[in-house]
């Protein structure tokens, strides 16, 4: 009788200490969610904050050039998607077809170089509208926060 229920206890320790660990995972990862979140705020909605002395006109009109620019890489970053997802059907496909892969691979290259001019374009834009100091600011700043962005989550696409 004392064996069982030492082995009772045994067991009820383990499903304890293993419901802690996942509660405590849970949170850790909730945590860590919430703090992602609040970075990504920092480095996209936010970022126009940290730009010195930015007017209130100078943030509307930046904002409908990041808007503008949206709505122009939507299609392009659709299309970027399904031919991602074509790329990956010919490549798995049972007797593979090179030239299929290749045409595939060209014409993914052609969306992002797309994309590529439409932000180096509205990164001119939002330039154009700076003052001396706030561009000096801007020009030092916003490439880093990318970067370290990518470095940290891997590159994104689209």
């Amino acid at each position: 009788m004392k064996n069982s229920k030492f082995m009772v206890v045994c067991v009820l320790s383990l499903v304890m200490a293993g419901a802690m660990d996942s509660l405590q995972a849970q949170e850790r990862r909730q945590m860590r969610q919430e703090m992602r979140h609040k970075r990504e705020g920092r480095e996209r909605g936010d970022r126009l904050s940290m730009i010195p002395d930015l007017t209130d006109e100078q943030r509307e009109k930046i904002e409908s050039l990041r808007t503008d620019m949206q709505k122009e890489m939507l299609p392009i970053k659709n299309e970027l998607g399904e031919k991602r997802a074509r790329l990956k059907t010919l490549s798995t496909a049972e007797k593979a077809s090179m030239n299929d892969i290749n045409r595939v691979i060209d014409e993914i290259g052609g969306l992002q170089t797309r994309m590529m001019k439409i932000r180096a374009a509205h990164h001119q834009k939002v330039r154009a509208e700076l003052n001396e100091e706030q561009r000096l600011f801007f020009d030092t700043h916003a490439g880093k926060r990318r970067h370290k962005a990518h470095g940290r989550m891997g590159m994104r696409h689209g």
